[in-house]
C-alpha cells in the first residue's frame, strides 16, 4: 500500500525526469544546430519538448487510479499540439500553420467531446456509490 511519503517522491521523481528529458531535449536541438551550420534545426524540433511534456503528464495521470483525467487530457492536448508542430515545421503532406490550424479546432471538439464523456462516467460511477 502506498503512504502519502511514497506518492509525493514518486510525483517529485515524474518532475524532475520531465525537467531532466526537456534540459536534454534543448541540448540536443542546439547541438544539432551547431552542427549542421545553415539550418535552423532548434527552430524545426520544438515541437518534441511539447511531447515530451505531454507524455510525462499521461504517464504521471496513469499513475493514480482517482480521478485525473483532466491531467490526461492536458497531456493529450500537448502531445497534440506538439504533433501539429512537427507537421507544420516539416511540411508533411505540404501543411503549413495557415492551412493547417482546422486540425487544432478539431483536435480541441474531440477534447470537449471526450471531457463530457468522462464526466458523465464520473457522474454515473458517483450516483451508484
Amino acid at each position: 500500500m502506498e503512504t502519502p511519503d511514497t506518492r509525493t517522491s514518486r510525483r517529485a521523481d515524474s518532475r524532475q525526469i520531465v525537467i531532466g528529458l526537456i534540459i536534454l531535449s534543448i541540448g540536443a536541438m542546439l547541438l544539432l544546430d551547431r552542427l549542421s551550420p545553415g539550418t535552423d534545426a532548434l527552430h524545426a524540433w520544438w515541437p518534441f519538448v511539447l511531447i515530451v511534456m505531454g507524455a510525462a503528464r499521461v504517464a504521471e495521470s496513469s499513475d493514480r487510479t482517482r480521478r485525473c483525467g483532466g491531467k490526461r487530457r492536458s497531456g493529450v492536448w500537448l502531445i497534440v499540439v506538439g504533433l501539429w508542430g512537427l507537421v507544420n515545421e516539416w511540411r508533411v503532406f505540404g501543411l503549413t500553420y495557415g492551412t493547417s490550424w482546422p486540425l487544432l479546432v478539431m483536435a480541441s471538439g474531440a477534447l470537449m467531446v471526450w471531457r463530457s464523456l468522462d464526466d458523465r462516467t464520473d457522474a454515473a460511477t458517483t450516483r451508484e456509490r
